[in-house]
């Protein structure tokens, strides 16, 4: 499947283009960045079982040189073991530089949807749903699949943090991370606060948006006001494409020292974040480069040096 104009189109326009599909009972959704083909289960032989593997995956197929592990995606969401897979599709799924294969009984369409049209999904559903949000489309609600969590509990393990990352270069400074995903606000703040950064969060776009206008109301620049902002591409309500060139285009906001940090790898979503204006784009989630973007944000070249080993 490849990314046509439409999909640049949408993150230019602060909408996305959302493939949709169903498993089970429930219509769900996947970003378009993070699919990159669609395949029919069919199409294989046979799935081959992995001794010792996750319970979330089925078994494994090889897709041309690679072998792509395949998720169990009704056992994942209902606890219920797939049996009949006559007519199901495979998603190839990529998130934080890791592919895996989405087994869903059917695929939809590929829907344009607003920002405005997202939402965080409902507390009542608990911290641990697997839905990132909530999307309204002409076809009823669609909850939107929270892969990069299903990904983390497969593969939990962190890229190791080692001592440099104590070195207070942060003291007296601050950051603000704008972020869905309290997993990955997590992340960075640990690593900030461990090198003494002060750390604020927004939500969303627009809740940042907001949130940089009211300190530009009391006469201060944001780059007088945090080192850096680190800043997540898909969130409810407005994206962070679209965060970033508001920033750039507002009086004592453009000056401001921008990260992207995004779970979408793919070359067009980095492209398209430094053309909105970021300084930056790092996939989710690299201590040794965030943390670098960190000590880069304070002008600290003494201790950036220390990185070079």
């Amino acid at each position: 499947m490849k990314q046509s104009s439409s999909v640049l189109l949408a993150a230019n326009g602060n909408a996305m283009d959302m493939l949709s599909f169903r498993v089970g009972g429930q219509n769900l959704g996947i970003n378009i960045f993070k699919t990159k083909e669609v395949i029919a289960l069919d199409s294989f032989a046979k799935i081959t079982k992995i001794p010792g593997s996750h319970d979330y995956i089925m078994g494994s197929v090889k897709v041309r040189d690679t072998i792509l592990p395949i998720l169990d995606t009704p056992f994942i969401l209902t606890g219920k073991r797939s049996t009949n897979r006559e007519g199901c599709y495979l998603i190839v799924a990529e998130a934080n530089e890791k592919s895996y294969g989405l087994m869903v009984n059917s695929v939809d369409d590929i829907l344009h949807i607003r920002w405005s049209e997202i939402s965080p999904p409902s507390v009542l559903l608990g911290k641990n749903n697997l839905l990132s949000a909530v999307a309204k489309s002409d076809k009823g609600m669609i909850g939107l699949l929270d892969i990069e969590k299903i990904f983390s509990r497969i593969d939990p393990k962190e890229k190791s943090i080692n001592e440099q990352d104590l070195l207070k270069v942060g003291n007296d400074k601050r950051i603000l991370i704008v972020d869905d995903s309290l997993v990955a606000y997590k992340q960075i703040e640990r690593l900030a606060t461990s090198m003494g950064f002060s750390v604020d969060r927004c939500k969303d776009g627009q809740e940042a948006y907001d949130s940089l206008l009211e300190i530009t109301d009391r006469g201060m620049a944001i780059n007088d006001y945090y080192d850096l902002l680190i800043v997540d591409v898909e969130m409810p309500r407005m994206d962070g494409y679209t965060l970033v060139r508001k920033i750039r285009s507002t009086n004592k906001m453009m000056n401001s020292k921008v990260l992207m940090n995004s779970s979408i790898s793919s070359l067009v979503s980095h492209r398209i974040g430094l053309d909105s204006g970021a300084d930056s784009y790092l996939a989710k989630f690299n201590p040794k480069e965030i943390r670098l973007a960190l000590i880069n944000s304070v002008n600290n070249k003494a201790s950036s040096d220390l990185l070079a080993a």
